[in-house]
């Protein structure tokens, strides 16, 4: 599942809303809503073995919100919930840019954990973007090569951790 948001965000309460500037700043709750939905207190999903979520949050505020995979990546640096980018240039453009260029190279999936990385060394933002693996032991990897089964024991890391 992937929920994309390109609107504007905030934090309210303590909470990240959702806001629709159009309705004199109308909030919605995305905690309630969205993220705690995909926790796994309150997973919400009925085949939770076989369904991994991920948000795209590419907004004016992102959080930090890490069996089955929940991640996020937003447009925001952990310490800094502002962004700014112009139109031509948002978030949400960047990823799509990427995928075009991975596709176009003839790669078979997209690791959104490695894209994250790329678009964070490629260094074209404003503001780096965020990367959090709330729930899983792996990032999501969209196929480009038309729907299939991912085999994880056939696909190469692209990400090494050093302890």
């Amino acid at each position: 599942v992937i929920i994309h948001y390109a609107g504007h965000g905030m934090e309210l309460r303590g909470r990240f809303h959702l806001v629709d500037r159009r309705v004199n700043g109308r909030t919605c709750d995305a905690m309630r809503y969205m993220l705690d939905l995909a926790s796994e207190e309150e997973y919400d999903l009925r085949d939770v073995s076989n369904v991994d979520v991920l948000f795209v949050l590419d907004c004016s505020y992102s959080i930090t919100y890490g069996n089955t995979i929940v991640e996020i990546i937003s447009a925001t640096a952990r310490d800094n919930p502002r962004t700014n980018s112009p139109p031509a240039t948002t978030f949400t453009n960047k990823i799509l840019d990427e995928a075009r260029r991975r596709h176009g190279d003839g790669h078979e999936y997209i690791e959104i954990a490695n894209l994250v990385e790329t678009l964070k060394a490629q260094g074209t933002g404003v503001i780096s973007p965020t990367h959090c693996l709330k729930i899983g032991a792996a990032s999501v990897c969209i196929p480009l090569t038309g729907v299939t089964a991912i085999d994880p024991t056939i696909i190469p890391p692209s990400l090494r951790a050093v302890f």
